[in-house]
């Protein structure tokens, strides 16, 4: 019989995997702050959004890289992992997460995962207009033909039929190159003069911000952890979400993901 997870407990362990994360940052000197909805919700709620599922933090781009090659297969405890689109063959994000493998996130059209913490790079966006342009442009382009090659669920009808037409094209690339691909185009302009930063995600233009946003953190409640959230939090969240301190209408009021959560047998 399936050993089910209930939403108490599958927050414990999103908690532990935050505890952990935080502690790997602190003894390797990598800077990391709470993003999305666990920012809004440690802002709002001192910790879990009531209907949130997952926990969100971001990282500068050479402190994220820093964090791949220093936690390799093997090099953190056998309860957690540091997966990312380069070594594991299944996973279709672009950005890395820290998986609690004793769990599992039973999930229609969703690959096989652990409770996780979503890990997002932030890159430069050049000061360049029509070359950040022409980067956001691209990484989206790349990000839609990832998707369509690995098969990943499509909300819509219409992303379903776009998804449809450009699974052809994936078929050119490997999935591991596209990856790849992906982030030296996210990481363009890195040595030259820009006009702030952004995490390549769902939000597009919202996740646009300067790059002093970055600079500093406060470590403030999270349930009962003390985390790392950006000094500058207020202006991050407005951006992102506009009035965020209003809560949303109840309707709206539901977990991003639908999945189950099971415990693996040890």
């Amino acid at each position: 019989m399936e050993n089910t997870l209930s939403d108490l407990e599958s927050r414990r362990v999103l908690l532990d995997l935050l505890e952990a994360f935080d502690h790997i940052c602190a003894g390797s000197g990598l800077r990391y702050s709470l993003a999305y909805g666990s920012l809004l919700g440690a802002e709002r709620h001192q910790g879990f959004i009531p209907w949130d599922d997952d926990v969100d933090v971001l990282m500068p781009r050479a402190d994220y890289e820093r964090l791949l090659a220093q936690y390799r297969e093997g090099a953190l405890p056998p309860r957690f992992a540091l997966w990312s689109p380069y070594n594991k063959s299944d996973y279709y994000y672009t950005f890395a997460k820290l998986v609690d493998t004793r769990t599992w996130l039973k999930e229609p059209g969703y690959a096989p995962i652990g409770l996780y913490v979503d890990i997002f790079p932030v890159d430069v966006v050049p000061a360049f207009a029509p070359a950040a342009l022409a980067k956001r442009w691209f990484v989206g382009v790349l990000l839609r033909i990832l998707r369509a090659r690995l098969g990943t669920r499509s909300p819509t009808r219409f992303k379903r039929m776009l998804r449809g037409c450009l699974y052809p094209v994936s078929l050119f690339f490997r999935r591991r190159a596209l990856c790849r691909l992906i982030d030296k185009v996210a990481q363009l302009g890195s040595g030259r003069r820009s006009v702030g930063v952004q995490v390549h995600n769902a939000y597009r233009d919202r996740e646009f911000f300067p790059a002093e946003w970055l600079d500093g953190v406060d470590y403030i409640k999270f349930e009962h952890l003390k985390v790392a959230a950006l000094k500058r939090r207020a202006a991050y969240l407005r951006s992102v979400y506009g009035d965020y301190m209003q809560l949303p209408p109840e309707a709206e009021r539901r977990p991003r993901h639908d999945f189950q959560v099971l415990r693996l047998p040890l």
